[in-house]
């Protein structure tokens, strides 16, 4: 096997790979048999189908591409190890030439780990905000929990201040319906403030049936552009008023959510808000201090392939969290006015960020000689085990040496950050 290599920009390499006709006979007939499995051709087994036989039922070349495929599966990854190459990602493979009686020559185009100089991480200090539960935060977290066990009674009278209604609404601009403008069956709590100032005040007084027509003007700050600041006209038909019946406040109310009384169950709220402020401060802190290491660092140019690739991830990242919510992701693409390339370049930025992060985290862990243990490896494959349980497939792959080595590598990264964190954080 021959190899040629030559550097391209942004820490990318190209090698040029040649297999010997002798070497690709392997191959030929690895493929041969394969493909004879696949292939019914009448007096003969799969297993004792001549070449040339196989060769005019499904073409001499069709043999040859898919021993070209064996050859790149078998040949790339002992390219890398013998060459001793640190790569990420999966590499751009190209056949450059492929014919019978010759070698196979095919090009491998992939992404080089960039090598990375780290700051003095030992002398980053980051200080940690004391966290503290306002009363006002409490109440509004009661009322939230009230308002999720407030009874909706329907009311043929006209909306009140303290009911609920719900609408058909079409908006428009300048007589042109505006896109994702029309509502139906829409909830407007008459209470509560609408992100279009003055909405309530014109449904106010309304009954179920019926229509009015008005104009409002959006707010200047809108994360619709097109529409921030501008007047829009409104058509709306009433579906139904409730009058809304929250539960008293009081300890008969806690005891139905497992508390003796309503202060045991402020304290409860209380707690609960403060653990999910020190979730959130150790979020900022770990953020706060990698953003440090990554900007005392020099990192070489990062291949424009990873970047891409760490961009379409976190593209998908959005398209999962907006499913979960509810939101078709093409809508929103046509909300913001933006085609998937474009949200990718605009991601793009980040993307580096998260990939100088991402080594320079790794660049800590083996500076610091941090390692996993089979115990810790152990442990996140019962957790794994245990969440797939019911799914045999992903099962096996848990328990595989290349998932082994995937859980190694986030518990060493775990542990380096958490290093950083007790170095940094006052």
């Amino acid at each position: 096997m021959q190899i040629n290599s030559k550097t391209a920009q942004k820490n990318t390499l190209e090698l040029e790979i040649e297999i010997p006709a002798e070497e690709l006979k392997n191959f030929l007939d690895k493929a041969a048999a394969m493909l004879a499995l696949e292939t019914k051709i009448d007096g003969f087994r799969p297993e004792k189908v001549p070449f040339d036989v196989l060769a005019k039922h499904v073409g001499e070349m069709t043999i040859y591409e898919k021993a070209a495929e064996l050859a790149v599966e078998k040949t790339y990854p002992k390219v890398i190890k013998d060459e001793h190459l640190e790569t990420l990602g999966s590499p751009e493979i190209s056949i450059v030439k492929l014919a019978p009686g010759n070698p196979l020559i095919y090009k491998a185009k992939v992404a080089l780990v960039p090598k990375i100089k780290l700051g003095d991480y030992h002398k980053i200090k980051i200080s940690r905000k004391k966290n503290e539960v306002a009363e006002e935060k409490v109440d509004a977290a009661l009322r939230e929990i009230q308002k999720m066990q407030t009874k909706e009674i329907l009311a043929n009278r006209p909306a009140g201040k303290t009911d609920k209604m719900v609408i058909d609404m079409d908006m428009f601009l300048d007589k042109v319906p505006l896109e994702g403008g029309q509502a139906k069956n829409h909830a407007v709590f008459m209470s509560e403030a609408y992100y279009v100032p003055g909405l309530t005040d014109q449904l106010l007084g309304l009954s179920a049936g019926e229509h009015k027509e008005f104009s409002l003007p959006f707010p200047k700050e809108h994360y619709q552009k097109n529409i921030a600041g501008k007047t829009v006209d409104f058509k709306v038909k009433v579906t139904s008023v409730f009058e809304l019946q929250p539960p008293a406040l009081d300890d008969n109310f806690a005891k139905t959510l497992g508390q003796e009384t309503l202060d045991a169950l402020k304290i409860l709220i209380r707690r609960n808000l403060l653990a999910e402020m020190e979730n959130q401060e150790e979020a900022r802190l770990e953020e706060e201090t990698l953003k440090q290491v990554v900007a005392d660092s020099r990192i070489e140019d990062i291949p424009d392939s990873l970047v891409n690739s760490e961009a379409h991830k976190m593209v998908h990242e959005l398209e999962e969290s907006l499913a979960e919510r509810g939101v078709n992701f093409e809508d929103y693409l046509k909300n913001i006015k933006k085609t998937e390339a474009q949200l990718m370049l605009d991601l793009a930025p980040r993307a580096v960020e998260r990939i100088k992060t991402a080594l320079a985290i790794k660049e800590i862990a083996s500076a610091e000689k941090i390692e996993a243990t089979a115990a810790e490896i152990e442990e996140e494959v019962m957790k794994l085990t245990e969440a797939y349980k019911n799914e045999p497939d992903l099962l096996e792959r848990v328990r595989s040496e290349e998932s082994k080595q995937y859980l190694s590598n986030i518990i060493k990264n775990r542990k380096a950050v958490q290093l950083l964190k007790n170095l940094a954080i006052k």
